[in-house]
C-alpha cells in the first residue's frame, strides 16, 4: 500500500521543537509504505527547518491568508496525491507520540478492509515537558477528555480526529473530494460553552474529520470507520490548557450543528461505526 503523510506545524522555531518535530517524523520516514510526506506550514518554520527537505519530504508554504493548521489546509495537499498513486494518507498531529506498531496497525488495517474510510486513535493527555508538580493538572485535563469519551451520545468523541488518522485514498476521492470549508467559520461565528459552570465563547469551527465522515456516510451506507480504543499521547503546552478545554467542550456542538446545517443524519453516521460488535 502507498501512503502519504500530511501534517501541519506553526510558529516551530525553538531548537527543542524541531528535534521533537524531526525525530516522530522519522518513524513515518522509516515506514516502507509512506512514500510521501507533505508538510503544511508558515514561512517561519519552513526556514528553520531546512535540513528535513529531501525526495521524500515536501513542504507547502501557507501565505498570511492561510494558516496552516486551519480545518481546510489539508486540502494544500490533498491536491497533490494523486500524481503520486497514492493508496491512503495518513493526517498527522506533530502534538503526540507515535510508534511503529501504531503506524502498522493503521496502514494494516485500511489494507485489508476496502470499505473503510478512515481509522484513527483515541488519546489520552500529558503535558509538553511534564514535571512532577504538573501531574495533578494534567490528570485532570485528561479525565475531562476521557470523559466525554465515555459518553456515547456524543457523536464527535465517536469519530476518528485528524489528530492521528489514516484515510482511503480512493474513497476520500469519490464520496469527500475535499474538507469542507464551512468549518473555517469564515463567518466569524462564535458559540458559548459551558467551562467549570461559566459560559465562555469560542470558535464555531474544526470538525471537518467528523462532518467528512457524515457526507461520505451519506452517500453510501457502507461505508465504514474505525475508531481503536488504544490510546495514542497527546501532548499539549502547559499554557494552553483552557484553549484546549475550549475546544475540547465546543467539538460536539460544532459537530451537530455543521451536520444539521448539512442535512446529515446520525443514525446513518454511527451506522458507519466499526466496533467489537460488527468487525
Amino acid at each position: 500500500m502507498k501512503v502519504a503523510l500530511i501534517t501541519r506545524i506553526k510558529e516551530i522555531i525553538e531548537q527543542k521543537e524541531i528535534d521533537k518535530f524531526s525525530k516522530r517524523l522519522s518513524v513515518f520516514q522509516e515506514n516502507k509504505h509512506i512514500l510521501k510526506i507533505y508538510i503544511i506550514s508558515d514561512q517561519l518554520s519552513i526556514s528553520k527547518l531546512p535540513d528535513l527537505e529531501n525526495e521524500k519530504i515536501e513542504f507547502i508554504p501557507c501565505d498570511d491568508q492561510i494558516d496552516p493548521t486551519s480545518p481546510t489546509s489539508l486540502n494544500l495537499a490533498i491536491k497533490k496525491l494523486s500524481k503520486n498513486k497514492i493508496d491512503a494518507f495518513i493526517v498527522a498531529s506533530r502534538q503526540f507520540r507515535i510508534e511503529t506498531n501504531n503506524l502498522d496497525e493503521l496502514i494494516t488495517k485500511c489494507e485489508n478492509d476496502k470499505k473503510l474510510l478512515v481509522a484513527g486513535y483515541k488519546f489520552k493527555i500529558e503535558f509538553n515537558d511534564q514535571k512532577p508538580n504538573d501531574e495533578p493538572r494534567a490528570i485532570k485535563l485528561n479525565n475531562e477528555l476521557q470523559s466525554y469519551y465515555q459518553d456515547k451520545t456524543l457523536i464527535a468523541y465517536q469519530v476518528p480526529w485528524n489528530t492521528c488518522a489514516i484515510w482511503n485514498y480512493e474513497l476520500f476521492k469519490e464520496y469527500i473530494k475535499k474538507f469542507d470549508g464551512i468549518t473555517k467559520n469564515k463567518s466569524g461565528r462564535e458559540l458559548c460553552v459551558r467551562i467549570d459552570n461559566v459560559c465562555r465563547p469560542t470558535a464555531h469551527k474544526g470538525m471537518e474529520d467528523g462532518l467528512a465522515i457524515a457526507k461520505a456516510t451519506k452517500k453510501d451506507s457502507n461505508i465504514k470507520f474505525k475508531l481503536f480504543e488504544s490510546k495514542l499521547i497527546w501532548e499539549i503546552e502547559k499554557s494552553k490548557i483552557f484553549n484546549h478545554r475550549l475546544k475540547l467542550a465546543r467539538k460536539e456542538i460544532v459537530m451537530r450543528n455543521f451536520m444539521k446545517e448539512k442535512g446529515y443524519s446520525e443514525k446513518t453516521l454511527l451506522n458507519g461505526l466499526l466496533n467489537s460488535k460488527n468487525l
